[in-house]
Order: structure tokens, then sequence, then C-alpha cells
């Protein structure tokens, strides 16, 4: 007989749960592009040509509010822009050690 109140038809037969890792999952990565300007565009909530504000905080405790285009002008991000995230890791990474190395105030 069945449950009118329940939502699974009985006369189906037995349900099974089938839980799968992500990595069985074709779609994920088609539904989104793993380069840096769209994750930045999903991280970080800007239009194209307003700046990005972040509040940073001196070693004083003083907090101040910087703005920061992403723009022709900021050169990590018209090197990176176009590449995927594990380049672009790896690449800022690297520019990174080498900017240590030369850098007198870094070496600081």
């Amino acid at each position: 007989m069945k449950n009118p109140t329940s939502p699974v038809d009985e006369s189906a037969g037995a349900i099974k749960l089938l839980i799968l890792d992500r990595s069985y999952d074709p779609i994920t990565p088609l539904a989104h592009d793993f380069y840096y300007q769209s994750l930045i565009g999903d991280l970080i909530d800007m239009g194209y040509d307003e700046p990005f504000e972040f509040t940073v905080t001196s070693s004083s405790g003083e907090k101040t509010l910087n703005k920061h285009y992403l723009d022709e002008n900021d050169s990590v991000w018209t090197n990176f822009r176009y590449k995927h995230m594990a380049d672009t890791l790896d690449g800022i990474n690297l520019e990174f050690k080498e900017m240590t190395k030369h850098s007198k105030a870094a070496k600081i």
C-alpha cells in the first residue's frame, strides 16, 4: 500500500545513494575557467573602472585605506591576467624571489 504522505514512490524499488569524489565530475572544469582574470573577478567585488579598496594596518596599529586599480600600469596584472592559475602562482612566486634578491628594502 502506498503511503500518501511519502514523496518516494515505493513501487520503484530500492533507493541507492552514490557519493562521488569531485574528480569524477566532468562538468566542473567546463563550468568555470581557472585564469587569473576570471578568478580575481570572482573574488574581488569591483567594476572594471573601479579601484580595489583594502585596509592596511601598520605595525603601530594605524589603519590606512588603500585603493588600487587593476589596469595596464600594474605589472602583475598585465603579466598574468590571461594565464592559468597554476602558471600564475609559479610566476608570482618566482617574481617575488627575484625581487627579494635584488631589493635592499626586501632584505631588511
